[in-house]
């Protein structure tokens, strides 16, 4: 399996080696023009839960906290662009809410140039966070607009 990204290619090798997905993946349905964290949300019942949260949080260094939810209102009075919510859909980096001053995002990366590049463009702290499938598959459509 291929994708048009090369990031989602590295990390696809990432999770195999982690043995978040099998080097197979045996039942996972793929679409034409899908990226990877499609493909992963979508099939997300055929992935454990309990690896790609250890994947998260040991190799990648991310933050869990139960039943991660985004502030809807808080979103909202961000006032994003379609362009600027590309952006966070892009890098896979979501802001779900503000906390003391620093920005919470749900993410995929946990390494410290990606946090440092992030509170630089957002002029403020972040700490990011490690999601489910399930909550990332509802933070996403926050962004998504749908």
């Amino acid at each position: 399996m291929r994708f048009s990204k090369p990031a989602d290619n590295l990390l696809m090798r990432e999770l195999i080696d982690a043995e978040v997905v099998r080097n197979n993946l045996d039942g996972i349905e793929v679409h034409e023009g899908e990226g990877l964290l499609e493909v992963l949300i979508s099939n997300a019942s055929k992935i454990k839960e309990d690896a790609w949260l250890e994947w998260l949080t040991s190799i990648r260094g991310l933050l869990r906290v139960a039943s991660l939810q985004a502030d809807d209102v808080w979103i909202a009075s961000l006032n994003l662009p379609g362009s600027r919510r590309r952006i966070f859909l892009d890098e896979n980096l979501l802001p779900v809410r503000i906390s003391g001053g620093s920005w919470l995002c749900a993410s995929l990366r946990g390494d410290k140039e990606w946090r440092e590049r992030w509170e630089a463009e957002l002029k403020a702290p972040v700490v990011l966070l490690a999601p489910t499938l399930a909550e990332l598959k509802v933070i996403r459509q926050k962004y998504q607009g749908s």
